[in-house]
């Protein structure tokens, strides 16, 4: 009889974070992401701060680390009353994925 193989829980949770990028939260799925917008776009917009994320994490895929990083500049902007970012930085270098963005909110004009 063939027995399978057995992982660490630490294991598996190591492999689960080199694999997913950053999930939504609630109030980040509800934050508009924008990376060259009109300049009309941001009427009646008022800014509530600077969002950043690093993603250097070369065991996932491009793709997946920058998801990451999208995700986590919409989170971080919702915990900041924000309902938009617009990205005004951006650089990837093979895997690695830097993005700074500005968040707003919607001043109701």
């Amino acid at each position: 009889m063939m027995r399978g193989r057995r992982f660490s829980p630490l294991f598996v949770l190591i492999l689960a974070g080199c694999a997913a990028a950053v999930q939504l939260t609630q109030g980040g799925s509800e934050v508009r992401f924008l990376t060259n917008p009109p300049s009309d776009v941001l009427t009646g917009y008022a800014e509530v701060g600077t969002v950043t994320c690093s993603s250097h994490n070369m065991f996932r895929r491009l793709h997946t680390n920058i998801v990451h990083c999208q995700n986590r500049l919409r989170n971080e902007a919702s915990k900041l009353g924000g309902t938009l970012v617009v990205v005004t930085s951006q650089e990837i270098v093979e895997k690695a994925v830097t993005m700074v963005g500005t968040a707003y909110r919607r001043t109701g004009r």
